[in-house]
């Protein structure tokens, strides 16, 4: 028998990690273009709905390998709000997450090629910048994080959002997904207190900072990252092969 975790909201005796998450938890829309995409005209294509979210998705995936998982997120008193709840549940995570009833949930709309590659994304996600401070100031999400084994965040917090969550974590391991290319930079100013960091090689680029460029390969972004105390991190590149580190060691995993 394990600790006591929160599997769909319940206390129950878990074997595997206790992981509080925060960040995205949002309706994700991705529309795709069925042929060679027209720039400023009407693309036929298809579009798909459901819940995503950087940390929601990583944290779902924990939990149907056997972690035990509690989520602090917000959303609005919307339908969507709605389906951000139902996924959580369905998911068997327990929602510690903040409802403002006046305002819409947030979300993110990705238009891709028949490759599946981005053309362009729009980010909804003005609740996070308004409230993730106060609500992760609030007490359950400090003592949910006291009982925790580790912490998984995202860059969709806004910097003040993000200092709150790593005093919250105290010395437990913090992991963070990068999430885009202009809210990685957020996570800067941290890396020496994260225990690893999730992310694309354009978001590696964009972490590394000044000493990168735009063609800098994953392994020199591995090798600027670690020396700015970075302990380790996953870089991916689409199909390419994984770039993994863990402080000076370096390697490829097809």
């Amino acid at each position: 028998a394990g600790p006591a975790g929160w599997r769909g909201g319940r206390p129950v005796a878990v074997i595997g990690p206790r992981i509080v998450a925060t960040g995205g938890a949002h309706v994700d829309r991705r529309g795709r273009v069925a042929g060679v995409y027209v720039p400023g005209a009407s693309n036929p294509g298809r579009m798909r709905e459901e819940v995503g979210g950087a940390a929601f998705n990583a944290l779902a995936t924990a939990v149907r390998r056997g972690a035990s998982g509690a989520f602090a997120g917000l959303r609005g008193g919307d339908a969507a709000g709605a389906a951000v709840a139902a996924a959580l549940e369905a998911a068997g995570i327990a929602d510690l997450s903040g409802v403002h009833l006046d305002r819409p949930t947030p979300s993110y709309t990705a238009l891709l090629d028949a490759d599946g590659e981005l053309i362009a994304g729009l980010a909804d996600m003005a609740l996070y910048e308004a409230g993730f401070a106060r609500h992760l100031a609030r007490r359950g999400f400090r003592a949910a994080a006291a009982a925790a084994d580790a912490l998984l965040i995202d860059a969709n917090l806004p910097p003040p959002a993000l200092s709150l969550a790593l005093e919250a974590a105290g010395t437990r391991p913090v992991y963070a997904v990068a999430v885009s290319p202009a809210k990685a930079v957020r996570l800067g100013p941290h890396l020496g207190r994260l225990a690893g960091v999730f992310m694309t090689l354009r978001e590696a680029r964009a972490l590394a900072g000044a000493q990168a460029d735009a063609a800098m390969p994953a392994e020199a972004c591995a090798g600027a990252l670690a020396a700015a105390g970075l302990a380790a991190g996953i870089v991916t590149a689409g199909g390419a092969p994984l770039v993994v580190f863990t402080g000076a060691a370096c390697w490829r995993v097809t």
